[in-house]
């Protein structure tokens, strides 16, 4: 449970961490998830640099194709529970209701200013699945049970990720040094810094 009072550094702190999730809730995510997934492929089907750039370059294909209004995500969502029908491919986008503390507290507050970054966050990484596993099947045809293999190991690093951000950095550094491909992570346009800091 959070604290029922702040200091004033702890506040500029708690404040200053929100903005930079709402600024970065539109470039960051997809960058984790390319990390995530990439890792993900490098230790549960021994993908290499090449095999892992191209998956992410196809998804990236599919991002653009949606971004221009080319492609019914939800048909393709649906196309690929048809097939992995163990995938979950959705989210409940958070609202007010679902606060816990009281409204008008600074608490209220700062998880309010929270809602849109992490809703953001939540569709980027289900869009992002929904083009891995296409690809998977496309390119490499990858059926249920390979699929289910990848899923099972993905969910094990997004949870991972959740409850330890550093593990991304680590992920990406094995990545360079074992497959021999790396993830730049984007830069915050008023910091200039890179990755959670």
């Amino acid at each position: 449970m959070r604290k029922k009072h702040y200091t004033r550094d702890e506040i500029i702190k708690i404040c200053n961490q929100v903005a930079r999730e709402r600024r970065m809730a539109h470039l960051t995510p997809w960058t984790a998830m390319s990390i995530i997934c990439g890792y993900t492929l490098l230790k549960e089907k021994d993908f290499k640099g090449k095999r892992i750039h191209a998956v992410s370059k196809a998804v990236d294909a599919y991002e653009t194709k949606y971004l221009n209004g080319e492609i019914d995500l939800q048909e393709m969502r649906r196309a690929v529970i048809e097939k992995c029908d163990f995938l979950v491919l959705e989210y409940n986008a958070y609202t007010e209701q679902d606060i816990a503390f009281r409204k008008g507290t600074f608490n209220h507050w700062i998880d309010e200013k929270q809602l849109q970054p992490q809703n953001a966050i939540n569709e980027f990484a289900i869009r992002y699945m929904i083009f891995f596993f296409t690809v998977l099947g496309e390119m490499h045809g990858y059926g249920e049970k390979r699929i289910k293999d990848i899923y099972t190991e993905l969910n094990k690093n997004l949870n991972m990720y959740a409850d330890n951000k550093i593990s991304l950095k680590q992920w990406q550094k094995e990545l360079m040094e074992d497959a021999g491909i790396w993830f730049d992570v984007p830069e915050d346009p008023i910091t200039k810094t890179k990755g959670n800091k």
